[in-house]
């Protein structure tokens, strides 16, 4: 069945001083690299959702399949990024049964993690799919099938996702996702990950 992903990338990175969705990442920038990862999933439908930096951000093509979709109202937080990218997806793919919530601060996300979290809502449409980080937390990225687009649609605050999921509690499921713990907020973070990368084991 058709689903979409959506990159949110429209903060401010004010921690940052930068786009934070520009950091160097392999071959490319972070945000391009986790659209490719996207696309690799399989998704019918990859967005890269832009806001504060837009203008930079269209500097660095998107891969190809990967559309980009500008929320005017990014300042009011990821609830009406959201919305925006789902709008966008749907007018790519009106038939969409599922869509994948990822923020572009989760380098080590990986298709299998996207397909393994959309694959679940396509089994189970009422299902909401959240993330497993393994140290008592939660979080995306996070998955929705078709019974939730009209909320996801009316989002327009800085709770985002969250606040779907509070009204549904009964319908969560959570994949594990080790990984995501190492979300770059700010540069300490992305020097942790470095220094883990450098120690890891390769197999």
């Amino acid at each position: 069945m058709p689903s979409a992903i959506l990159i949110l990338a429209a903060g401010a990175s004010s921690r940052w001083g930068r786009p934070k969705a520009l950091l160097p990442w392999g071959d490319d920038c972070l945000v391009n690299h986790l659209a490719s990862v996207a696309l690799d999933s399989g998704a019918a439908a990859v967005v890269r959702v832009l806001g504060a930096h837009a203008q930079a951000i269209t500097a660095h093509p998107a891969p190809v399949g990967v559309g980009d979709v500008i929320n005017p109202h990014w300042v009011k937080g990821m609830g009406a990024s959201i919305a925006a990218g789902l709008r966008e997806a749907l007018s790519q793919n009106p038939a969409l049964t599922a869509v994948a919530v990822l923020p572009c601060d989760l380098p080590l996300v990986t298709a299998a993690h996207l397909r393994a979290c959309l694959n679940l809502v396509d089994t189970n449409p009422a299902c909401i799919v959240r993330s497993d980080y393994g140290n008592g937390s939660f979080g995306p990225p996070s998955a929705f099938g078709q019974n939730y687009f009209v909320e996801l649609l009316e989002l327009d605050g800085d709770e985002g996702a969250r606040c779907v999921m509070q009204r549904h509690p009964e319908q969560i499921v959570t994949l594990n996702f080790p990984d995501g713990r190492w979300d770059l907020d700010t540069y300490a973070d992305l020097q942790r990950l470095q220094q883990f990368l450098t120690e890891k084991p390769t197999s």
